[in-house]
C-alpha cells in the first residue's frame, strides 16, 4: 500500500508542476514536461510490475522451503534479486516479470551479459558476508495474463557461473 501511495504522490506533484507551466503558459516546456511526466509514470508503473513479481517470487520460494536471506541486494551498480537458502546450497534467484510473452518469454532476458551482473555481484555477496557455499543460480519467471492472473516458472539450475 506505501509504495502504490508513494507512486500517487509522484504522479500528483508531477502534474501540479504541468499545470503551473500551463498557468505561467510557455507550450515548448510544458510539452517537454507532459512527455517527461509520461515517461515517469510508465518508469513508475513498470517498477510497480517488477516489486509485485519479486514479492510474488519470494512467497513461491517460501511456500516451496526456500528460507529468503536477501531482497535486493546490492554491490555497486549489480544486484541479486534474491538470496536464498535451500538445504545446505545458497541460491541467487533472478526474477523476471512480465505483463504477457509479446517480446518473448521472460527468462530469455537472463542472457550472458545478465549472467555476468549476476556473477559479479553473487561474488561480491559471499566475499562480503564472507559465506563459503555451493551456490545454485535460478531464475524465477512471472507472465501475467489479460485477466490479471499470473504463472510462475521456477527454473532451478537455470545456468551457471561461467569461467572467464
Amino acid at each position: 500500500m506505501i509504495r502504490s501511495s508513494s507512486l500517487l504522490i509522484k504522479q500528483v506533484i508531477l502534474l501540479s508542476l504541468i499545470t503551473s507551466f500551463f498557468i505561467i503558459g510557455s507550450e515548448d516546456i510544458t510539452f517537454s514536461l507532459i512527455s517527461q511526466c509520461k515517461i515517469l509514470v510508465s518508469m513508475a508503473k513498470h517498477n510497480e510490475l517488477g516489486i509485485t513479481g519479486e514479492d510474488i517470487a519470494v512467497n513461491y520460494l517460501i511456500s516451496k522451503g526456500y528460507r529468503i536471506l536477501e531482497r535486493n541486494w546490492r554491490s555497486g551498480h549489480k544486484e541479486l534479486d534474491i538470496v536464498a537458502e535451500f538445504g545446505p546450497e545458497l541460491v541467487v534467484v533472478e526474477v523476471k516479470t512480465r505483463r504477457n510473452n509479446d517480446f518473448g518469454n521472460p527468462e530469455d532476458a537472463v542472457n550472458s551479459r545478465k549472467i555476468k551482473r549476476i556473477v559479479l555481484a553473487t561474488d561480491a555477496y559471499l566475499k562480503f558476508k564472507q559465506i563459503d557455499a555451493n551456490v545454485r543460480f535460478d531464475v524465477v519467471t512471472v507472465l501475467f495474463n489479460h485477466a490479471g492472473k499470473y504463472e510462475v516458472k521456477h527454473l532451478e539450475d537455470a545456468f551457471f557461473a561461467p569461467m572467464w
